[in-house]
């Protein structure tokens, strides 16, 4: 994944329904719910953004 230089924010989205599961400054994060089961069965899509706009997202590694 080639990262935004600048990056400030960092989006991530499910593979299967493109929903948005992350938004946010941290470089990691914790995907799911107590509600879903403990096995995903989906990849994230992330992308790195800054105040001129985002790049494309990518598979998260």
């Amino acid at each position: 994944m080639t990262l935004k230089p600048g990056a400030t924010r960092y989006e991530a989205i499910r593979s299967d329904t493109r929903a948005q599961v992350y938004s946010g400054t941290a470089l990691s994060f914790l995907l799911g719910t107590t509600q879903e089961p403990a096995v995903l069965k989906y990849t994230a899509l992330v992308r790195a953004c800054n105040d001129t706009g985002c790049s494309d997202y990518a598979q998260a590694d």
